[in-house]
């Protein structure tokens, strides 16, 4: 798998840059995923062939992960009341963790893996 991080503060074209270098890749047949911590306002991107645009949220990041680990935990633990997911606050340097999980789980999704072999797209 191959990734490129594109960043910048905001304003400087770090956006424009990734959406061209995704539209690019895409449009040499591989498949390609462009995430973004804010929504892409790149027109056009949705009618590439191979490529899929998604914004991650840490705050939905962050809900979701509370949501999957309070169950248990409230199981465990009866005489604690756990807050709802909802009221959990994403703590700084969240937005970036969402990020490279969205990547983590987007691999078996873009990638395929047989042990012995080296990862190869699938197209």
């Amino acid at each position: 798998m191959r990734t490129l991080v594109v960043a910048g503060p905001g304003g400087a074209g770090a956006s424009t840059l990734a959406a061209a270098a995704a539209v690019r890749v895409a449009g040499t047949g591989r498949s390609t995923l462009l995430l973004s911590r804010r929504p892409v306002v790149v027109r056009g991107l949705d009618e590439v062939g191979g490529l899929t645009v998604r914004a991650v949220d840490a705050r939905v990041a962050v809900e979701e992960l509370w949501a999957g680990a309070v169950t248990p935990a409230a199981a465990s633990l009866p005489q604690l009341p756990l807050p709802p997911s909802s009221s959990v606050v994403p703590v700084p340097g969240a937005a970036d963790l969402a990020l490279f999980a969205e990547l983590a789980r987007a691999r078996p999704t873009w990638w395929s893996w047989t042990p012995g072999r080296s990862p190869t797209p699938r197209r």
